[in-house]
């Protein structure tokens, strides 16, 4: 029961120190970040914190992990196969709207993040270039369906426009960051969304 104990409470630090992180990378980034500023959101010590993690690095590490695969899970998982392949590609920008709008952080990290990969961090980047790589997987496959089903154009190829998509996605943050006091993301999204089907039926 002890054991039990001791690992719940072990849980729930991790889950408070990875809260914090999201916050704080989001917010300064992760070069503005220090351990002394998690210790202090969090009210650990040092110490503790590095009774769960061994640095700096892998706490970074555990929170992309961790928004990479909450972003898969919203985005892809549990998806209504019953649609057409057009409405689902619909829904699927539905969903990122959804996504972004419940957690902004997360998605604005994942942004920032790209953008810092150049400096060799490759534990960084490899939970990013997996969801992508899932992304895109996913899209592809709709977009073959569709092709064969006739309802999606068949002069794309299938791969490219995943790719592309996926791109527009993610890059659709840009215009928001930039206007974010007078565009709302929503109607960014369906304005993309509009001609996007628009264009490949």
């Amino acid at each position: 029961m002890e054991i039990n104990k001791k690992k719940y409470q072990s849980e729930v630090s991790k889950k408070q120190i990875i809260d914090a992180v999201i916050h704080l990378l989001a917010h300064n980034g992760y070069g503005m970040t220090s351990i002394a500023d998690i210790s202090q959101l969090t009210g650990l010590t040092k110490g503790a914190l590095y009774h769960h993690f061994t640095n700096k690095d892998k706490i970074f590490e555990e929170a992309i992990r961790f928004i990479s695969d909450n972003l898969k899970k919203s985005l892809i998982e549990d998806f209504p196969s019953e649609k057409s392949c057009v409405e689902q590609l619909g829904i699927l920008f539905e969903r990122f709207i959804d996504t972004f709008e419940s957690n902004k952080e997360a998605l604005l990290i994942l942004y920032s993040l790209v953008l810092e990969m150049e400096d060799g961090r490759a534990a960084f980047a490899k939970p990013l270039i997996e969801v992508s790589d899932a992304l895109s997987t996913f899209i592809e496959k709709i977009i073959s369906k569709g092709q064969a089903n006739k309802e999606i154009s068949s002069q794309y190829n299938a791969k490219l426009v995943s790719l592309n998509l996926a791109g527009m996605l993610f890059g659709s943050i840009i215009p928001w960051i930039r206007n974010r006091d007078r565009t709302n993301f929503r109607v960014i999204m369906q304005s993309q969304k509009e001609l996007f089907l628009n264009a490949i039926s």
